[in-house]
């Protein structure tokens, strides 16, 4: 295995763990749960004339 081929692989478990740690800090963050949140308080200040 040459340098080059090393280095990419490495690259691209950094890229992983970079992706894996975002989606866990959406989660752990309560990040889910606010959107919806938001959406159901657009919805309730419109009277939900956008579902119709």
């Amino acid at each position: 295995m040459n340098h080059y081929e090393y280095q990419s692989m490495i690259d691209e478990q950094k890229r992983i763990v970079k992706k894996v740690n975002h989606e866990a800090w959406k989660y752990a963050s309560g990040y889910t749960y606010r959107k919806l949140a938001f959406i159901k308080f657009i919805f309730s200040i419109f009277g939900g004339d956008i579902c119709r």
